[in-house]
C-alpha cells in the first residue's frame, strides 16, 4: 500500500486533545493515500489521485447530477453518503482485486475502522448507519452514490487517458458492466466523444 506521508494520527496518537482534532488527523490520511489501482496502470505517484481526491470528485458528481437529474431524491442525504462511503480506507486502505481480500472481509474490515474513528463522537451511530445503508445498497440515495463512485471513475480514466498515460480500456469495461440507469448510461456513452481526441489510443464504448 502506498501512500505520500505516514497516517498523520501517529503524530498525535497519545496525546490528549480534542476528539474532533483526533478525528481530522484520521480522515487526513485519506489525502496522503493513493488510488492504488492508477499505480497499477503506471501513473505516477505525483500525479496520481488520493483516495481524498476520490471522495471529492463522488460528492460533487452527485450533488451535480442528482439536482440534474434526479430531483425525486435527497440531496443531502447523497452528500452524506458520498463524504463517507471510503472513511474506512483511512485504516483499511485502498485494496484493489489484486490484493485479493474477499469483499466480505473488506467490508468488515471498514465498518470496524468507521466505528472507531467516530466512535466517541455523540453523532457517531448516525455515520455508521449511513455507511451500512451504502454497503447493503437499501435506499435509492445509497444505490445512486454507487453508481456515481463507478462513473466518477470513468471520468478520471478519462482523465489520465487525455493526459497520455495510456488506454485505460479495463476500467471502462468495469464501470459499463456496473451502471443500470439508463441516464447514467448517456453521460457514459459521452466519454466516448472525450477518449477520440486521445491520439493512438484503441478504444470501445457501447454503442
Amino acid at each position: 500500500m502506498k501512500f505520500k506521508n505516514n497516517p498523520p494520527i501517529d503524530y498525535i496518537k497519545e496525546k490528549k486533545v480534542n476528539e474532533v482534532i483526533k478525528i481530522y488527523f484520521e480522515f487526513n490520511h485519506l489525502k496522503q493515500l493513493y488510488r492504488q489501482g492508477w499505480l497499477l496502470k503506471n501513473i505516477p505517484e505525483e500525479k496520481c489521485e488520493s483516495v481524498a481526491d476520490h471522495i471529492y470528485g463522488v460528492t460533487m458528481l452527485s450533488f451535480i447530477v442528482a439536482h440534474e437529474f434526479f430531483p425525486e431524491l435527497d440531496i443531502t442525504k447523497i452528500i452524506k453518503i458520498a463524504l463517507i462511503h471510503d472513511l474506512g480506507e483511512a485504516h483499511v486502505g485502498d485494496l484493489t482485486p489484486h490484493d485479493q481480500i474477499h469483499p466480505h472481509k473488506k467490508e468488515k474490515d471498514e465498518y470496524e475502522a468507521i466505528a472507531q474513528i467516530l466512535s466517541k463522537l455523540s453523532t457517531g451511530k448516525m455515520y455508521l448507519n449511513l455507511w451500512n445503508e451504502f454497503r447493503n445498497q437499501s435506499s435509492l440515495e445509497s444505490k445512486f452514490v454507487k453508481q456515481m463512485d463507478r462513473l466518477e471513475m470513468a471520468l478520471q480514466a478519462s482523465v489520465y487517458e487525455n493526459l497520455g498515460y495510456g488506454n485505460m480500456q479495463n476500467f471502462f469495461d468495469h464501470v459499463q458492466k456496473k451502471l443500470s440507469d439508463e441516464e447514467l448510461k448517456n453521460i457514459f456513452k459521452d466519454i466516448g466523444y472525450i477518449r477520440r481526441r486521445s491520439s493512438g489510443i484503441d478504444f470501445k464504448m457501447p454503442e
